[in-house]
Parts: structure tokens; C-alpha cells; sequence
């Protein structure tokens, strides 16, 4: 028994290293993968000077998933229209035929950008993608532009769907780190009973707590039940995330939020104010000095954490998704 005890954390750790190779295809020494992290979209606005979960996600830049998804000789057929054709037009320049993002959402987009003074669909585009539609480039054009507004990432900094979706200023923080200034709601608040009762949305604020953008009691939970961390010990989440709202929740019937902060006085119900990240490898070691627990660790935030909405999943057929808002809200495939 005690030769199984001391080679069971040698054999998973060696089958984990395997199950890296075998699922990404590529092994990467720690100085290959530095050069190939993945870039972190919020410095596209220069905003912040490091990215939390840059890195997490293997990406083999070499494969025919992203070989074969670029044509080259179509990208000059549209690298300029006309002045005339960009100002009747706008993005739709040489976008039209592009669907639209739902029927309902797609007037209330249209309607604002009237309201704004441009009277043609394709201005509308940049309300939520930023960009400069008026423009006869494609470079200029793209321009601060963000391919998928609904990104944690893009959202959190009050752009995109946080424009909308988002109370006047509720957001303050990117993965529990300030921002530094108060954003969210420039165009409007919507309201909708369909999310809360009483009408108080506020999506973006909830999104950054919510299970699917942490998965605390999947990490947590995973890491003790294989020995890691201490039982009971609800420590860890995919990202750093605070909670300053007590222990009243600030959405739901009265009913509901009495019997959570019942729940809570009770005991029956844990309060987190903060959570942590899961430590990558070199984390770890430091924390744990343990080489199987850090590459247990590592192991789960590189491949099962990839699943949550601040990701987008690896550039490979079948696990190249919408993050954030889009992760639920459309429909993202690939058809290369």
C-alpha cells in the first residue's frame, strides 16, 4: 500500500503531462510557451499593463485551423472603397450581407444609431464593435475596433455590451483589480424582469460574479478532492473576483434575499468576499512546494478552466467559441 501511496501522485503526473501532449498535439518547454501566449485583449485600449489569464490557453499557431481560415487575395479586395460608398453604407461597405446579431436587438441598435444621426444600417456597427464605419480603409476602419464586443474583457471595461447592459458606472473593477475609473451604461440601462423581478439588471456587474465566469465550487471542489488544497478550504476560482455587496444579494425577490442572508447567519451558507486564481505551475511551487499538486493544478487551469467566459477556448475546430456575453447569446460556429 505504501508503494501505491508514493507512485499514484508519480503516475498522475506523468499521465497528466501525457494528456497535455495528446489533447493540445504540441509540447511546449516554458520558454516556447512564454513567446506563445495568448495576448490579452484589454491592452488593445491600453488600460492595464498585464493580463491575469494571458497564457492560459495553448494556442498552435501552426495548424490548418489557422492556415486555412485566412485568404489573402479576398483581404485586398477589400482593403478600400470609395468615400461615396463608405459614407451611404458605412461597415456594410463590405460587410453587407452580414446577419444580424437577433431582430429585436438589431432595432434597438438601429434606432440608436439614428438617434445619433446616422440614418443607414451599417453605422450602427460600431456601437457595440467600435471602429470607424464612415471610414475607406480597412485599416482605419478597424481601428480600435473589438471583433467580439460581448467579451469579458471588452464588457468589463465598460465597451460593448456594457453600454447597455450595464447600471450607470457599476463597473469599477477587471478581474478584482481597479480600473480605476467608473464605467459602464454611456447609452442606456436596460431593465429586464426577465433576468431579475424587479427589473435590475445590471448584466455585466453579475456576469463578473457569476458561476460561469468563476466556476469557485468546480475549482475549489476538483482541487480538494484530489488532494491539493484542504477540504473546506474555498480558496480558489478561475480568476480573482471581490464581492463588496454583503450578504444581501442585490438582484432577486425580497424573499430570495432574506433566505440567503438567513442561509448565511445560519451557516448553511458560505460567504466569499474574495477569491484567488488558480495558480499556474511556477505558482505552485512556491505555494505548495509540491511538484504534483503544481502540475495538478496547472494542469486543471490550462485545459478544464478553459470551459469559463472569460476564455475563448483554442483556436482549433470545435473548441473556438464566443466569450463572455456571446458564450451563451450566439451562435458561434466555424466553418472553415
Amino acid at each position: 500500500m505504501k508503494t501505491i501511496k508514493v507512485l499514484f501522485p508519480v503516475i498522475f503526473a506523468v499521465l497528466a503531462a501525457i494528456g497535455i501532449v495528446l489533447f493540445t498535439g504540441t509540447a511546449y518547454s516554458q520558454e516556447e510557451n512564454n513567446i506563445k501566449k495568448t495576448p490579452c485583449p484589454v491592452q488593445q485600449k491600453g488600460s492595464m499593463s498585464s493580463c491575469p489569464l494571458a497564457g492560459a490557453d495553448i494556442v498552435s499557431l501552426g495548424d490548418d485551423f489557422e492556415v486555412n481560415r485566412w485568404d489573402p487575395e479576398l483581404s485586398k479586395k477589400f482593403a478600400s472603397v470609395s468615400e461615396s460608398k463608405a459614407k451611404g453604407k458605412g461597415c456594410l461597405s463590405c460587410h453587407d450581407g452580414i446577419m444580424d446579431i437577433n431582430e429585436k436587438m438589431q432595432k434597438a441598435i438601429d434606432a440608436i444609431a439614428t438617434a445619433f444621426g446616422n440614418l443607414n444600417k451599417g453605422y450602427g456597427c460600431v456601437i457595440c464593435h467600435e471602429g470607424k464605419a464612415e471610414a475607406t480603409t480597412k485599416e482605419q476602419a478597424h481601428e480600435g475596433l473589438y471583433p467580439n464586443p460581448g467579451s469579458m474583457w471588452v464588457i468589463s471595461q465598460g465597451f460593448g455590451c456594457a453600454k447597455c447592459h450595464s447600471d450607470s458606472g457599476a463597473l469599477t473593477t477587471i478581474m478584482a483589480k481597479e480600473l480605476g475609473i467608473q464605467v459602464g451604461g454611456t447609452i442606456k440601462s436596460v431593465l429586464s424582469k426577465a433576468t431579475d423581478p424587479k427589473g435590475q439588471s445590471n448584466h455585466v456587474y453579475r456576469m463578473q460574479r457569476a458561476l460561469m465566469s468563476l466556476e469557485f465550487g468546480k475549482a475549489s471542489h476538483t482541487l480538494m478532492s484530489n488532494g491539493v488544497i484542504e477540504k473546506g478550504k474555498y480558496i480558489f476560482a478561475d480568476c480573482e473576483m471581490s464581492d463588496p455587496d454583503g450578504p444581501v444579494p442585490t438582484t432577486g425577490t425580497e424573499t430570495y434575499k432574506k433566505w440567503i442572508e438567513k442561509a448565511i447567519d445560519q451557516g448553511y451558507i458560505d460567504r466569499i468576499e474574495q477569491t484567488q486564481q488558480i495558480p499556474d505551475f511556477e505558482q505552485g511551487m512556491k505555494l505548495w512546494n509540491d511538484p504534483v499538486k503544481a502540475s495538478f493544478s496547472d494542469y486543471y487551469r490550462k485545459q478544464c478552466a478553459r470551459c469559463h467566459v472569460w476564455g475563448e477556448g483554442r483556436r482549433k475546430r470545435g473548441d473556438l467559441r464566443g466569450g463572455g456575453c456571446a458564450a451563451c447569446h450566439v451562435l458561434y460556429t466555424c466553418t472553415v
